[in-house]
């Protein structure tokens, strides 16, 4: 395997070690080797390269614009809880990482703005999230707040805010908004059975998923007076929905990791079509390419990879040979 060389990013490339330029559609964490490993190429038409050099394991991570990362490391033993890095310079040449001090342990979620300014980390051991603002530069770690039951799914507001959680506790579900802009209060929006996906849409409606009963459904007004309308059930194709995307046309992106299939309700008419893929989605994870999504992680099976850009298209990335 080579060793790469990171220099300089100028439309999301990087320069090798022959000093020939490789476009990155992204960077993803390879759950086998437990690091961060660019995706050369453009989709379709791409490899997955060899892992950056940082000094810790990596458990799971997410991209803060273009060259910046927050990750949790992978402890060294079972009684171990995972610490929170800044990772800085990802395609510039100046990798860097530091410990996010004040940042709870041991998270298994992380979520962002759009704008990858704040960051949302939660934490099912401890049972707390926490809301980190000033990203990537300035980053300023909140107090932690303490959430009963177990959160599934969460989708961090435009201005960072508040973010909308997913719950369940003792069998019931429900959606609550809570953050900076609530005191940190849970204020509920709805309940459901088993909400397994959110994402926000045009800053104050909410798509949410119900994995208890294979619903989809749009909350308009989360901060106001929320009214809930259904758009897509099993009858129309949704099993088993582990993440939800909103497109720039308004369409609505369900990945469904029970058919392993990718539904698309149609903003107009509301009717849903499904696209089959071989491997099962299980989330829409926002790379560096312009409307181009992962749609799993690489290790077990081909990484899979949702053009969104023009029409939908589903390509797989193999292994740097």
């Amino acid at each position: 395997m080579k060793p790469l060389a990171l220099v300089l990013a100028v439309g999301f490339s990087l320069c090798a070690a022959d000093n020939s330029w490789i476009p990155v559609t992204g960077v993803v964490v390879d759950p086998v080797s437990q690091s961060l490993r660019p995706i050369q190429g453009l989709p379709g038409a791409s490899l997955l390269g060899p892992a950056l050099n940082l000094p810790f394991a990596v458990n799971r991570a997410a991209l803060l614009g273009k060259n910046a990362a927050i990750a949790i490391d992978a402890p060294s033993d079972a009684n171990g809880a995972g610490q929170a890095w800044l990772i800085t310079g990802l395609l510039r040449g100046d990798l860097a990482s530091n410990s996010l001090n004040g940042a709870i342990a041991g998270a298994d979620r992380i979520a962002t703005n759009d704008a990858g300014s704040v960051a949302v980390l939660y934490s099912k051991s401890s049972s707390q999230l926490q809301f980190v603002s000033g990203l990537p530069g300035s980053a300023s770690v909140s107090d932690p707040i303490s959430i009963p039951g177990t959160v599934g799914a969460i989708a961090v507001s435009d201005d960072g805010g508040w973010a909308l959680i997913g719950v369940t506790d003792s069998g019931a579900g429900a959606v609550y908004r809570v953050g900076p802009a609530t005191n940190n209060q849970l204020l509920p929006v709805t309940t459901l059975g088993d909400p397994s996906a959110i994402a926000l849409r045009s800053g104050q409606d909410a798509v949410i998923a119900d994995h208890a009963t294979d619903e989809v459904f749009l909350v308009r007004d989360v901060i106001g007076a929320p009214q809930r309308t259904p758009l897509a059930d099993g009858s129309s194709g949704v099993s088993g929905p582990a993440a939800l995307l909103v497109l720039p046309d308004q369409s609505i992106l369900i990945a469904n990791a029970g058919s392993q299939t990718i539904g698309r309700v149609d903003p107009v008419t509301l009717q849903m079509g499904t696209i089959p893929i071989s491997g099962v989605p299980d989330r829409f994870e926002k790379l560096l390419q312009p409307g181009v999504y992962a749609l799993n992680q690489p290790g077990g099976a081909p990484l899979l990879l949702l053009d969104a850009s023009s029409d939908l298209n589903v390509v797989f990335v193999p292994q740097e040979r």
